[in-house]
């Protein structure tokens, strides 16, 4: 992410960021305070010949985007451009701090002193040199008009190129924690009411169903009683039902007898 360099008819071209190629070309004391600010440079046989200052422009959505993420949360614009152009977008949007002439090391140094101060950071970028930096982010969040590889990084991509999409992302994301948080008490409560009461229950069936089986073996042997024309009755005496439905087939039969001619 710093420049290129080229050989061409016997002359030696270099194109990138001033910090780069300071120590490359011939430069005055003049020379210097004009260029630092450029976004890039254009030198041949190690003495300038172009510099290039890029604006980039803003997108229409940027502001009150930045503005919503303020309310509870710090932005941070870390750029490889120069901190000329980064003071300028500074002046036009309400970012907390900007960084400028930021190599993808420096980014990563910065990201990784969030994290100790304890920030969940989300990275957004769409730049070549934000690849590396997508790695050591908490979440990252590439552009739809990105670069590939910068896309292929990312944990996020949004389609539709509006920064407003973040703030959607994030409310998705709460209501999706949201809906997980509800799943793991109803699975609580379920484990914690409703197994212990089908254990009660299963028990009370165990017990109804002994009760169920004496009650039908003690039925049975009731219908053998009967068919042996005897009938019994479940109470504290059944043997003296038995001796008496016996003294009362004697009494028929003497009866019968003493009937006959």
């Amino acid at each position: 992410g710093q420049g290129v360099t080229g050989t061409l008819n016997n002359i030696e071209y270099a194109i990138g960021k001033y910090t780069w190629l300071e120590n490359m070309a011939s430069l005055d004391e003049s020379q210097v305070g004009a260029f630092r600010d450029a976004s890039c440079i254009l030198i041949a046989n190690k003495q300038v010949i172009a510099a290039f200052y890029l604006i980039d422009k803003i997108r229409d959505d940027a502001f009150d985007t930045i503005s919503n993420l303020n309310k509870s949360n710090r932005t941070l614009l870390l750029s490889g451009d120069s901190q000329m152009a980064c003071d300028t977008i500074y002046q036009q949007l309400p970012v907390n701090t900007v960084l400028g002439g930021l190599s993808a090391q420096d980014k990563m140094e910065q990201l990784k002193q969030a994290q100790k101060q304890g920030y969940k950071v989300a990275m957004t970028g769409d730049g070549v040199n934000d690849s590396p930096v997508f790695g050591a982010a908490h979440i990252s969040i590439a552009m739809g008009c990105g670069a590939d590889i910068t896309k292929s990084g990312a944990d996020v991509i949004l389609l539709n190129n509006k920064m407003s999409s973040i703030e959607t992302l994030i409310k998705v994301a709460h209501k999706t924690r949201r809906i997980v948080f509800q799943n793991y008490l109803w699975a609580f409560g379920y484990n914690a009411i409703v197994l212990p009461l089908a254990q009660v229950i299963r028990q009370k069936h165990f017990i109804l169903c002994i009760y169920l089986f004496f009650w039908a073996v003690k039925t049975e042997q009731f219908e053998d009683l009967e068919k042996q024309g005897m009938s019994i009755l479940f109470d504290d005496n059944p043997q003296s039902k038995i001796i008496e439905e016996n003294q009362k087939e004697e009494t028929d039969d003497t009866k019968q007898s003493s009937d006959k001619p």
